[in-house]
């Protein structure tokens, strides 16, 4: 449970991380849009959390709603890696939300399991056990996502990598002496990277839904 807890909530928290990137380079939205987009990200894993909840008191099932919600947030991690940001923003900030719905389904249902399958004696250790897969999980795949990123700069023709990185420090001022030839050069550079985050945080969460099969504890 502490390693599926891992894989989902470090996925989403690399999403959130690379994503406003993602928005304002190869979308080239202004800080306003991006904010606007991602909201629906932030708003609708709570949603999900209530809904896995509700499920929960209703018929005593954990891992079902996880295992439902997280291949839900897959796919739609598929779907951007396969060029979904392409999509009008109403169409990609849906996606999000969907995205953020399957996420938020699994919060409670591991909280839960974890602390029933520990029992009273070790509650306090088996709650900080979850808290810590979270911050670790968090940590070391938004590193890898940022890696992969990068990576596939680096491999691709020309200054990409380096403009990448005069971006992150500069913001978009990095760009205002590129032609338009090379500007668009560059934003073809770093939507190719983003599929490939975005296909490395589809592989990722596929692997959480995977592992809610193999938590024994399906039932409190």
């Amino acid at each position: 449970a502490n390693l599926m807890t891992a894989l989902a909530n470090g996925t989403f928290v690399g999403c959130i991380a690379f994503l406003p990137i993602h928005l304002a380079t190869v979308r080239a939205l202004s800080p306003a849009d991006v904010g606007l987009t991602l909201l629906p990200l932030s708003c609708f894993a709570g949603i999900g959390a209530v809904i896995s909840g509700t499920g929960l008191a209703r018929t005593g099932r954990t891992m079902l709603w996880p295992s439902i919600g997280l291949p839900l947030a897959a796919a739609g991690l598929g779907l951007l890696a396969m060029g979904a940001g392409d999509w009008p923003l109403p169409w990609l900030a849906g996606l999000l939300a969907a995205v953020s719905l399957g996420f938020g389904t699994s919060v409670p249902m591991v909280q839960v399991t974890v602390q029933v399958a520990a029992g009273p004696a070790r509650l306090g250790t088996a709650t900080a056990s979850v808290q810590f897969s979270r911050s670790l999980g968090a940590a070391a795949i938004t590193a890898l996502m940022g890696a992969v990123l990068f990576g596939a700069l680096v491999v691709a023709e020309g200054e990409a990598a380096s403009l990448f990185v005069a971006l992150v420090d500069r913001g978009p001022a990095a760009l205002e002496g590129l032609g338009t030839e090379a500007r668009a050069q560059f934003q073809g550079h770093m939507q190719a990277a983003f599929r490939a985050l975005f296909a490395t945080a589809a592989g990722l969460t596929a692997w959480a839904a995977w592992m809610c099969t193999r938590i024994p504890l399906q039932r409190v």
